[in-house]
């Protein structure tokens, strides 16, 4: 049975900046990156729908690693967002940090994907310090309140 109290969740000012960090993530997922992409299918000739170049387009390779890069960015975005929401609740500044390490990686990834050599992604790999960070702060808000006998306070 459930109980009939709710509970009052009660943010910190510096939750803004988890919010700006959020804003700033969508801004590079899904504005930046999908321009590119965009961009990239009028100048290789990919259209719509069609997801990857095929062996027949002299250009299938270099497209296939922009379009891969926005692709790997977006299977990764709704564990990004869920650690960065849940950590920023009681480490928004913190939280915020790691979440721009995370941001600055995922660019370097593209634009490394982006030259069309695969390799070349691998600059922007450090950016999972701060999907890591992140984690780390979720398990210690996790630990805090498993651990305490009042709600969670956020000071």
């Amino acid at each position: 049975m459930f109980g009939t109290n709710m509970g009052t969740v009660m943010l910190l000012p510096q939750y803004g900046w988890v919010l700006v960090t959020l804003l700033l993530s969508v801004f590079v997922v899904h504005i930046f990156m999908a321009i590119r992409v965009g961009n990239a299918r009028k100048k290789y000739g990919v259209s719509y729908p069609t997801m990857y170049a095929d062996a027949t387009n002299t250009n299938a390779n270099v497209f296939n690693c922009i379009q891969r890069g926005h692709q790997n960015s977006l299977e990764g975005f709704p564990l990004f967002l869920g650690l960065l929401l849940v950590a920023g609740v009681k480490y928004p500044v913190a939280a915020s940090c790691f979440g721009l390490v995370w941001i600055v990686g995922r660019i370097l990834y593209f634009q490394g994907y982006s030259t069309g050599n695969p390799k070349a992604r691998l600059r922007g790999n450090w950016g999972h310090i701060g999907e890591l960070g992140l984690l780390t702060l979720v398990g210690m808000t996790a630990f805090s309140l498993l651990t305490s006998n009042a709600a969670l306070h956020v000071s």
